[in-house]
């Protein structure tokens, strides 16, 4: 690297309240923007890069940092007026009286700066056509450096309060209050008694009969939406599915009947059920998914009296 590539910078530069507002990312993205400007101007005063040289992509490669990082810092610096942002053009801000002092400047700080500029550039002529003299102007100006010397004093014990927080809190081994949100994707849904239901129910009656029903057909979710609403569960489709297959698949007649619109009518539904707690259902058969603890038998006398 040539000599006159360096760029130089205040050791207490990290202390700075703008720099502090921006952030590690936007600290970061700033300290780059200035490196940068120096590669391009050398010495010379021009504060602006391209644009191009802050794009998120490139900064996540030569700060190895992602992408949205590097975004971040970009938005973070230019919040904290470390540097502005144009279409085509970053112009650079950090490059005024604030940065040449033994310390950050306040607030307070950079209002009487800005007004002892102005006061020179007025070379103390007074403004023709205000009737004020310059006395009472100086007198007001006295008045103001005695509020801002106040506001001064607050500022540095707010920050001295900062900083002992901060210390307290490294010494303490308290890690920082980091509310976690979940991504919609990660918050398991609730479960959908209907949908429940009536996947059941078509999920037995095409096992048992090799039929192709679609259980969000909506006749299929309306009827289910209705025996749901009456407290009947996806269990219960289950056992009279299981109870009408086996009394009527041996009947051609009757075998035509075991469909959707017949077994899961909610008139009809609820005989069913009745003739189940009644015990007037022959034998079922399992279907060939049910394993030995999901007996249908087992299932029909769980079935809950109402």
């Amino acid at each position: 690297m040539a000599h006159d590539d360096w760029a130089k910078m205040d050791a207490r530069l990290d202390s700075h309240p703008k720099i502090r507002k921006a952030g590690r990312n936007g600290r970061e993205v700033f300290l780059f923007a200035l490196r940068r400007r120096r590669l391009r101007h050398g010495g010379s005063a021009e504060r602006r890069i391209p644009a191009s040289d802050l794009e998120p992509w490139y900064l996540a490669d030569q700060l190895m940092m992602s992408e949205a990082d590097a975004e971040e810092g970009v938005k973070r610096a230019a919040m904290a007026r470390l540097i502005s942002v144009d279409a085509e053009e970053i112009s650079i801000l950090g490059f005024d009286d604030e940065w040449d002092g033994t310390a950050p400047m306040t607030a307070a700080q950079r209002k009487r700066s800005q007004r002892e500029r102005e006061r020179a550039r007025r070379g103390g002529v007074e403004s023709a056509g205000h009737g004020e003299s310059r006395d009472d102007r100086d007198s007001h100006e006295a008045s103001r450096d005695v509020r801002d010397d106040r506001d001064c004093h607050a500022d540095q014990i707010r920050e001295e309060e900062i900083r002992r927080e901060e210390r307290e809190d490294l010494s303490s081994g308290k890690p920082d209050a980091v509310p976690v949100l979940l991504a919609p994707e990660m918050v398991e849904p609730a479960a959908d008694p209907v949908r429940e239901f009536a996947q059941a129910a078509v999920a037995e009656l095409n096992t048992q009969t090799g039929s192709r029903y679609q259980a969000d057909s909506e006749m299929v979710l309306k009827s289910a939406r209705a025996l749901v609403a009456r407290r009947y569960t996806a269990s219960d489709a289950v056992a009279v599915v299981r109870a009408k297959s086996a009394a009527w698949r041996s009947d051609p007649k009757m075998a035509e009947y075991l469909r959707p619109a017949t077994l899961l009518r909610p008139s009809n539904f609820a005989a069913y059920v009745e003739d189940l707690r009644a015990g007037n259902a022959p034998p079922v058969r399992a279907s060939p998914r049910s394993t030995a603890t999901d007996d249908p038998q087992t299932a029909i006398r769980k079935i809950p009296t109402r």
